[in-house]
């Protein structure tokens, strides 16, 4: 019976890899530590694959990057029907920051989770930049955001 690679045991990892990523990500969003610790064990899982997997072992790579490097963390809060989130989201997406990981809270819409993060003694609308447990000062302009991620 002809069975081509399922007869190995190498296989893709990409699936894997991109779900690690996904939870990692997921961890960042919500402050949920047991999404960062899945991946944790997903990853510490995959063999060293050396050269044996080429450019197979990408989505790994990148999954294992969120892992060990820490996320930029972009933290808006201004009302979404006014223009200022718009402009302070082209800044955020559009500067280049590894591992970005960028909310927009609504200060009327999102009053538990403003709370919860502990983002209630803000005055709305600003923009917050925080890495290694780093938080800046506050933007309350699209070029001091710019300013801010330049300083990482």
């Amino acid at each position: 019976e002809e069975l081509g690679e399922l007869r190995l045991r190498r296989k893709s990892v990409d699936g894997n890899a991109i779900a690690c990523e996904a939870s990692i990500r997921l961890s960042i969003h919500t402050g949920e530590e047991r999404w960062r610790t899945k991946a944790e064990r997903a990853l510490a899982g995959f063999p060293d694959y050396g050269t044996d997997y080429g450019h197979h072992t990408a989505h790994y790579a990148v999954a294992l990057d969120w892992l060990i490097r820490p996320a930029t963390e972009i933290t808006i809060i201004a009302p979404t029907a006014a223009g200022w989130v718009e402009a302070m989201r082209s800044v955020a997406l559009g500067t280049y920051v590894p591992r970005r990981v960028v909310r927009w809270y609504d200060p009327e819409l999102d009053r538990e989770a403003i709370r919860t993060r502990g983002f209630d003694t803000l005055a709305s609308p600003c923009a917050l930049v925080a890495r290694k447990g780093r938080v800046l000062p506050p933007a309350r302009s699209p070029s001091e955001l710019a300013q801010r991620l330049g300083q990482l």
